[in-house]
This record gives C-alpha cells, structure tokens and sequence, in this order.
C-alpha cells in the first residue's frame, strides 16, 4: 500500500471510533498494515493535526481524531496531505431496479496534462485578454483535487476512454 492509502485507511478507522477517547488500533482494524507503518502513519497524521498521538517507546501508537480529521474525513476540508479515502463503497436508498458492478463500470485516468491545456488555450482563436482569463482560471482550478479528478474522467470519457 502506499503512504497516502495507509493514511486514508488509518485516518477512516480513527474516525469510526471517534465516540471513543483514546484509541488503539487492533489488530483486526490495521488490517494489513504492520507496526512500523501503523506507527509511522499515525505520526504523519498528528504531523498534520489530523490526529492526537501518543507513541510509546516500543509497541503501538494510540491516539484519537482531531476535529479537523474528522472535517477531511467528511469533506468539509481539504487534507493538508494526500490521503486516499475512497473506500469503493455504494450506498442506495429508496431505489428499485438498480444495478451496481458487473457491466457498468468506467476506469478513467483522471490525470491532466495541464501545459497541453495551457497550449491549446494559446492557439486558440480567442483574444488574448480570454486567454490570459482562461489560463489564470485553469491554472487556480488545478490546484483543487476535486476538479483534477473530474476534468481528467470528464476528458478521458470524451476520447473514448471509458470501458
């Protein structure tokens, strides 16, 4: 697994025990995640003030959730680091015949290449006030992970991308 999925998974088990005070994982909620990792996750995180940690000398970490992981969590707030928490869950309400998997999945590649961007806008027809806009525009855009992510599907989908 890499860092930001260790963290995306460490920081969701954090926020299921939320009710608690101090937590420590078990073994069952670490999952595969091994002592040194776990230790390591559990320091970036306070290291970010996502979490409240108490590292012992030797054995596990303990530690609870601060608010402002519990805002990343939710999505009120951005991480201030790259976290992984798309944990591929589907969830359906007051629904009738839907069908979820098997079919009807799409794989996109949610990278942009904005330089290839930022030349189109430039050989574009436009006038270049809008193409300084457009550029300024993209450039602040980009820095939102949200909108990367769409931009890229929403890219992908339209050069037939999708499966």
């Amino acid at each position: 697994m890499t860092d930001n999925e260790l963290r995306g998974l460490i920081l969701r088990r954090f926020y299921e025990a939320r009710r608690s005070d101090i937590h420590k994982l078990t073994e069952e909620e670490r999952g595969e995640v091994g002592r040194e990792d776990y230790n390591r996750i559990g320091q970036q995180l306070r290291d970010h003030g996502l979490l409240d940690w108490w590292q012992p000398i030797s054995g596990l970490g303990s530690g609870r959730i601060t608010a402002r992981g519990v805002d990343v969590v939710e999505g009120v707030v951005q991480a201030p680091v790259s976290i992984n928490l798309n944990d591929n869950s589907v969830a359906v309400h007051g629904s009738q015949n839907v069908q979820i998997g098997n079919g009807n999945s799409i794989k996109a590649d949610t990278s942009i290449d904005i330089q290839k961007v930022m030349s189109a806008i430039d050989q574009s027809l436009a006038p270049t006030a809008e193409k300084e806009e457009a550029k300024s525009l993209l450039a602040k855009l980009s820095d939102n992970a949200t909108f990367a992510t769409i931009v890229g599907a929403i890219v992908t989908l339209a050069s037939g991308g999708a499966n």
